[in-house]
């Protein structure tokens, strides 16, 4: 990735959330399209790739018997 010969060259990135892609352009490597954290939700998925689910989510996030109510209805149906 020298500025000229290698635009376009791509390699592959990460970040604590995955994988990606990134393209050398003007001599630098941009655009890794590994998937970036967002703030955590109740949905069972690490939202803000801290490796940890459902942490304080906001709105907070309901688990009954150990199943989780995404929806924090108290209802799983």
């Amino acid at each position: 990735c020298d500025g000229v010969i290698d635009d376009g060259l791509t390699r592959a990135c990460s970040n604590s959330c995955g994988s990606g892609i990134e393209t050398c352009l003007s001599g630098v490597y941009t655009g890794c399209t590994a998937p970036t954290p967002t703030t955590e939700v109740c949905d069972n998925v690490d939202n803000d790739c801290d490796g940890t689910v459902d942490e304080e989510p906001e709105g907070g996030c309901l688990i009954i018997n150990g199943m989780l109510d995404v929806d924090d209805d108290a209802s799983f149906g």
